[in-house]
């Protein structure tokens, strides 16, 4: 093949642009710091990091999850805790009501702090959180506890016992909430009757009550504990999700961050490379002008 004066300034020119383009890659590389900016940079490389980026969203959305679980299951803790106390202060005024030494006025009396301690507890039961009824089941935008009769004699539960449920990629839904009806009916039912048989005068009745209470209340501190053990559960969930990300930030940063020492040499010896390349096409350029001139 016969190379001509065109053939090889073609060539110089075709070289030029190459070594060019590898510093305008080196240099863009510099200024994003990442090593891989499309996917035919590095093929394998860059399906692993998507593997990474994929796993880290789900992750996020986990922790998102989690982060919901935890604040929920917070709000029943803290309204559990209160439906217990108001419960062990009903038990002390169902001890006291239950002595004969205690007089008709006395026992209204009670029974009027007793109907204050069945409206706090109607309260409890109907905690809104966020927006939501956190004892309605998954009926959340409906207030699931109401007193019946005048003076009451009964409670309605409206809501149900199906679970609200987070996604936290632990092979299942993770529960968010608890029976409602099963957690907080029982301490209105004793709530109600220990009013009425107060206010009635019944000494006996009242003493009775006080076992009664005590079931209750140990009803509300057996689903406290399990919600209690759910926060520890979730707790511990977050710490591993944490680690996890941690380490698949540290995996995708060796996999797309670029080495910029490393770079700075490479764009070094290519700019090296590109000006001793201009100076060729230069001489290059020069000798077939002066051989035309001839």
């Amino acid at each position: 093949m016969r190379i001509t004066d065109r053939v090889m300034l073609d060539r110089v020119n075709a070289n030029l642009q190459a070594n060019l383009e590898r510093l305008s890659d080196l240099q863009q590389q510099l200024s994003g710091g990442k090593r891989i900016r499309r996917p035919s940079d590095d093929p394998a490389d860059t399906v692993t990091a998507l593997r990474y980026r994929s796993q880290l969203a789900l992750n996020a959305q986990y922790e998102r999850g989690l982060d919901a679980a935890r604040v929920r299951l917070g709000a029943t803790d803290t309204a559990l805790g209160q439906l217990g106390d108001l419960l062990q202060r009903a038990h002390e005024l169902a001890v006291q009501g239950g002595t004969v030494t205690v007089g008709p006025a006395e026992m209204q009396d009670l029974a009027a702090e007793v109907g204050q301690l069945l409206n706090g507890a109607v309260t409890l039961g109907n905690t809104n959180f966020a927006g939501q009824y956190i004892f309605a089941g998954t009926k959340t935008l409906t207030s699931p506890f109401a007193l019946s009769g005048a003076p009451p004699t009964a409670y309605t539960f409206v809501g149900n016992s199906s679970q609200t449920a987070v996604d936290i990629g632990a092979g299942a839904p993770f529960p968010t909430n608890v029976d409602g009806n099963a957690a907080c009916g029982p301490a209105l039912s004793v709530l109600i009757k220990l009013r009425n048989d107060l206010a009635a005068g019944d000494h006996v009745a009242v003493g009775s009550d006080v076992s009664s209470l005590q079931t209750a209340l140990d009803t509300t501190l057996q689903v406290r504990g399990d919600v209690g053990a759910r926060m520890n559960r979730v707790q511990a969930l977050q710490s591993e999700i944490g680690q996890s990300q941690a380490y698949l930030q540290q995996l995708d940063a060796q996999t797309e961050d670029l080495d910029i020492a490393d770079a700075v040499v490479k764009l070094t010896s290519q700019q090296a490379v590109y000006e001793a390349a201009l100076r060729v096409a230069a001489r290059a350029s020069q000798s077939s002008l002066l051989d035309f001139l001839r």
